[in-house]
């Protein structure tokens, strides 16, 4: 793959940002800025805050449509999602960015097992409500959409993005170990492309950890 192709490819999707101080898709940056002071958020121990930057960032990337759970409750739904998410054991991976084979194999079993966590998360929530109708229906997009807009430590799996792993012979049906190790893979191939966008790109200060970048070029280029 071209240099050129990532390079370009990422800064036609950070021009709509730059074009607009106020577009919906700065929501990923006020969400991950909040939650990487997570310290000082164990210590508010106030999970209706975190629930209610992450309930609307996902309504911003458009988690709160047709049938989606979400769509018919309100933000605390997400305040169990929340305590999951900034237990001191995930603090690894926040930002995170692959570097070798032990710490990607580690890190992969800690992203698989706060996945899992976040899907009990709402359905033990939903069942505590009685609402069996939506209690199965916690999905690979909306769980990596806040693994993404939490931690920045894989990509958000939407239908542009996918459509851009399929571009890239990486082709996704769920979430699983294998895909995220031939992911991080192709991220050692293009490691460095990526690191001079890193660089270079900022967004109210803030520097893109590399997953966003990831993030960024698949899915302008499934779009």
């Amino acid at each position: 793959m071209p240099v050129r192709d990532i390079r370009t490819i990422v800064l036609r999707f950070h021009r709509r940002l730059t074009a607009d101080p106020y577009h919906r898709y700065r929501s990923w940056g006020h969400c991950y800025r909040y939650f990487a002071r997570r310290p000082f958020i164990r210590g508010e121990r106030n999970l209706d805050r975190g629930a209610l930057q992450l309930g609307f960032y996902l309504a911003s990337w458009g988690m709160y449509r047709g049938s989606s759970i979400l769509l018919w409750k309100d933000y605390r739904i997400h305040r169990f999602a929340v305590r999951e998410i900034l237990r001191p054991t995930y603090d690894s991976l926040v930002g995170f960015r692959p570097t070798s084979e032990v710490q990607d194999t580690h890190a992969i079993a800690q992203i698989l097992g706060l996945a899992y966590a976040i899907r009990d998360a709402y359905r033990d929530n939903l069942r505590m409500v009685n609402d069996h109708r939506h209690s199965g229906n916690i999905t690979d997009t909306l769980v990596t959409k806040i693994l993404f807009g939490t931690l920045a430590c894989i990509p958000a799996y939407d239908a542009n993005v996918i459509r851009g792993l399929r571009e890239a012979h990486l082709p996704f049906s769920r979430l699983s170990g294998h895909h995220l190790e031939a992911l991080f893979d192709w991220y050692h191939e293009h490691n460095r492309q990526f690191r001079r966008l890193q660089v270079r790109l900022r967004e109210n200060g803030l520097r893109y950890p590399v997953m966003k970048l990831v993030d960024m070029y698949f899915w302008q280029k499934g779009q």
